[in-house]
């Protein structure tokens, strides 16, 4: 885990995590407890391609988190929609400050439990989490989540992975 943060590596994070053992997860949870580059502390799924890569370097992709850090100012609202295990919500939280808010959409049960817990860790009080998917007009529909990577599920039909479906 230090060694990856030690790398100035702007791309290729996630890549480069799927080759170390996954990192070991707490017995309660099965998630694993990290700290981001941008100092949160977030849990991950040790088996999933963006957990293991915020686990060993912090960051999934820095050049973001940088382009990120550089836009968004104290005040701001950010909305961050699909937010995953929240990489871009907790960075933007940090920089909006207690004056901002952030509002993350994400879908999935199981990364909405990790993102509160998060939020909770790192005490982001304008951060509010919402747990549905958004698209053009309301109505139930099936979420397909591949197998080790759940950033990368979809509402497409043509996209069916060979992992599960969640209703959202």
């Amino acid at each position: 885990q230090i060694l990856g943060r030690c790398w100035p590596l702007q791309v290729g994070c996630g890549y480069l995590a799927q080759f170390l053992p996954p990192p070991p997860s707490a017995p309660e949870t099965d998630d694993a407890k990290c700290r981001l580059r941008t100092g949160a502390v977030v849990y991950v799924p040790p088996d999933d391609f963006v957990g293991r890569a915020l686990f060993y370097f912090g960051d999934l992709d820095p050049k973001l988190t940088w382009l990120l850090q550089r836009l968004v100012h104290s005040g701001d609202t950010v909305i961050d929609i699909g937010a995953n295990l929240g990489l871009s919500t907790f960075a933007a939280a940090a920089e909006v400050g207690a004056t901002g808010a952030v509002h993350a959409f994400e879908p999935q049960p199981s990364m909405v439990r990790r993102l509160r817990e998060s939020r909770d860790a790192n005490s982001f009080a304008n951060v509010h989490i919402h747990p549905v998917a958004l698209g053009s007009h309301t109505h139930t529909t099936d979420l397909y989540v591949p197998p080790g990577n759940k950033g990368a599920a979809s509402l497409n039909r043509r996209h069916r992975p060979n992992g599960h479906h969640v209703s959202v």
